[in-house]
């Protein structure tokens, strides 16, 4: 739709041109020579522009491919920190327990066990006191000293670590260890009384690196901060901590010397380098959450193969230049016979021209409304997302912090009934910190948290059904939960303020089936009413309205049509204004407020889109309610596309309010 009045616009352009050169015909200066003047210099200048303008897309194009590739790994170095995040929360989770605390292997070893149960990526779990002695969970382990460990003395100096990979002494496989401290306390004040571990099996980082990919041949690979290979396709060069393999710093090629040293610097970037005996790009990135790098080695031909591409486009554009020169000439001579017919013509292309440009308008307004629409759903899906993860890490974990709790209150209970009369100093501290109010009041708080973080999820829920501005493809939807959407999105706009009461909405839902349509441009639909209804109710000069009221219904037709109603009891549509309420452009609201453009898009995706219906009822003082009726099954309307046809106004009696 856009394309077309550009493409007038850019002939009648020409046809301007033209005109303007035929006046030149009645002049007795000699043309011709003055026409060859203008080819020579339009030849050196079309030369000169190709040659920079090929420059600068050589660049720009082989800068957006590296950038392809360097967003390659960094979605791999996203996806290994993430998980080595969760794993080193879990770790240090489980080293907050009381049970941990104790360091009475007894006591801990059947909680440890449960968890290496409940958290599959755990081989076993290992508890170590200060001096280096570990008793582990795993299978036949006996107790063993762990002191020439470095996870072992980074985590007795305080510091959740992960390690490079090593041959578990427990289990005689490659794996990384995750290791924490175990702090008396949780102000953390002192030092850690000891430290826990975990083996963790390199499947799931061994599986990221290897999926990475950038074309045939490419490959990728981890090194550590002594630019050792820990993770490689090929075995033979990997490095554990129990055989060493020679650090890439030690490499022959400088070009592979100056790479190693920048990834142990934790630069990112993309360059060339030998590697394999051969020049390739080396993509690389480091990891936030382990002092390792990523390398994804990428043969030359995999990214300079697509710029041939630019070397034909530059042949292409060549011969149109010479093209378009021997086209002028032609036209130079032709143009001295037709002048007196385009004159006509260009008469009738100025009256097209001015359409075009009214089409254009509309056009290009309507695709900018569209991106912002599409920005914020991709604004709001990143919120949502973000938000979401961990909020979910919270309220997951409240089940277990009300387990121990309650665990906590039963061993206090039973010492109180076997014991009594506890100590002097123990129950003067019992009565000085309220222990039974403590008891009865932790259970409450925790029950708030599980209400509070429900309230979020569902909050973010309705933020990421809304965001799907920018679906393109006709779906199955459900109707109900994109007006539930777009109504907790609004929700803040529904609250009272010092002009106005608290708005009502009340919903009167009919059972509907799920329809064939554009999820995220309904949704726009919803959104784009709904806000007028509230800035209708909102309407400085409506004082007299003490309940506004929003309603909500939906119906299905004869199985094959839904129909969704929005009606408010706000200060309605004066009779003058509603022959132009679909118009583009028009709109009562003040400046800066409004873009006319709300109603337009709202005909544009019922009716063009979905091939439905929208209209609307209102009268000054009586509210105002809009229609809009969707088939079940897609029906495209694209046989009436470009076409701008005035939506039907139909007088329908208001529907009975099914609430008060």
């Amino acid at each position: 739709m856009f394309k077309i009045p550009v493409l007038k616009f850019k002939y009648l352009r020409n046809q301007k041109v033209s005109k303007s050169l035929s006046r030149q015909l009645k002049d007795d200066l000699p043309r011709y020579s003055l026409v060859r003047l203008i080819l020579i210099l339009t030849i050196i200048i079309v030369s000169i522009s190709a040659f920079v303008g090929f420059e600068l897309i050589y660049d720009f194009t082989l800068n957006n491919l590296k950038q392809t590739a360097l967003l390659t790994v960094k979605n791999g170095v996203n996806e290994i920190d993430e998980w080595l995040l969760i794993r080193s929360s879990e770790i240090e989770t489980i080293a907050a327990t009381d049970i941990v605390r104790s360091l009475n292997w007894s006591i801990s070893e059947p909680y440890l066990k449960s968890e290496v149960e409940r958290i599959k990526e755990f081989d076993w779990l290992a508890i170590a006191t200060p001096n280096g002695w570990r008793q582990s969970t795993a299978t036949g382990s006996e107790r063993k000293n762990i002191k020439d460990r470095d996870y072992f003395k980074k985590a007795m100096a305080g510091q959740t670590n992960v390690s490079d990979p090593l041959v578990s002494r427990a289990t005689n496989k490659t794996a990384i260890v995750v290791a924490a401290p175990i702090w008396s306390n949780s102000n953390k004040t002192s030092l850690p009384i000891g430290e826990i571990h975990s083996n963790v099996n390199l499947t799931k980082i061994s599986s990221v690196v290897n999926k990475l990919r950038y074309g045939r041949n490419s490959y990728a690979f981890v090194i550590n901060n002594k630019a050792e290979i820990i993770i490689h396709p090929n075995s033979n060069l990997i490095s554990t901590i129990e055989k060493p393999t020679p650090s890439l710093l030690t490499s022959t090629s400088p070009s592979t010397v100056a790479l190693a040293r920048r990834m142990v610097n934790k630069n990112k970037g993309i360059e060339k380098a030998f590697i394999d005996g051969a020049e390739k790009y080396i993509a690389y990135l480091p990891l936030k959450s382990v002092d390792w790098s990523i390398g994804l080695v990428i043969p030359r031909t995999n990214i300079e193969y697509q710029l041939w591409l630019l070397y034909i486009t530059a042949a292409l554009v060549a011969s149109l230049a010479v093209i378009m020169i021997i086209v002028l000439w032609q036209v130079d001579i032709w143009e001295k016979k037709q002048l007196n017919k385009s004159k006509a013509i260009l008469k009738q292309q100025a009256i097209e021209l001015e359409k075009a440009l009214e089409e254009l308008k509309y056009t290009q307004s309507q695709m900018i409304q569209n991106e912002k629409m599409s920005s914020l759903g991709q604004m709001v899906a990143g919120i949502a997302h973000e938000i979401n993860n961990p909020v979910n890490f919270i309220h997951a974990n409240l089940n277990h912090l009300n387990n121990y709790t309650q665990d906590l209150s039963k061993v206090i209970q039973m010492y109180k009934q076997y014991f009594p009369t506890p100590p002097e100093q123990i129950q003067e501290l019992m009565d000085e910190i309220d222990i039974s109010f403590i008891q009865e009041d932790t259970s409450k708080i925790i029950d708030s948290m599980s209400v509070g973080t429900k309230r979020i999820r569902e909050i973010v829920l309705s933020l990421r059904n809304f965001s799907r501005l920018d679906e393109a493809e006709v779906k199955e939807a459900d109707i109900h939960e994109g007006i539930d959407s777009t109504l907790m999105i609004l929700n803040h706009r529904f609250k009272a303020k010092p002009n106005r009461a608290e708005i009502q909405v009340i919903k009167a839902y009919s059972q509907l089936p799920l329809v064939n349509c554009y999820v995220g441009q309904l949704n726009q639909v919803f959104m784009n009413i709904l806000s007028n209804a509230i800035d209708a109710l909102e309407d400085k000069e409506d004082t007299s309205n003490k309940n506004p009221t929003i309603w909500i219904y939906t119906e299905n037709i004869q199985s094959s049509n839904v129909i969704i109603t929005i009606e408010d009891n706000g200060i309605g549509i004066d009779d003058n204004v509603s022959n132009k309420l679909f118009d583009p452009f028009f709109t009562t609201k003040e400046v800066g407020k409004g873009t006319g453009l709300g109603l337009s898009v709202c005909y544009q995706i019922v009716v063009e889109k979905h091939g439905g219906k929208l209209w609307y009822d209102s009268a000054p003082g009586k509210g105002t309610k809009f229609m809009i009726q969707i088939p079940i099954l897609a029906l495209s309307g694209e046989k009436d596309k470009g076409k701008r046809v005035k939506p039907e106004n139909k007088t329908l009696p208001l529907l009975p309010k099914p609430f008060p």
